[in-house]
């Protein structure tokens, strides 16, 4: 069965590398409404260019704003 996750985000969250549904049975969802999610270095949705992993899927909503750099 896959491991699944569920995130609301509506303050601040910072991390270097942001992942969402990143292993192969992963599924997650991340939901950023009213807040910011700031990932210092990379993002992954679903894996990564070498290895197309789980499903991910990222909603940003009203006032919702995430940075990648």
């Amino acid at each position: 069965m896959p491991e699944s996750l569920a995130q609301e985000l509506s303050r601040l969250s910072e991390n270097s590398n942001g992942f969402i549904g990143f292993v192969a049975t992963g599924v997650g969802t991340v939901n950023v409404q009213g807040g910011t999610w700031s990932n210092n270095a990379n993002l992954y949705v679903g894996g990564d260019p070498t290895f197309p992993q789980g499903q991910g899927t990222l909603n940003i909503g009203v006032d919702g704003l995430v940075s990648v750099a």
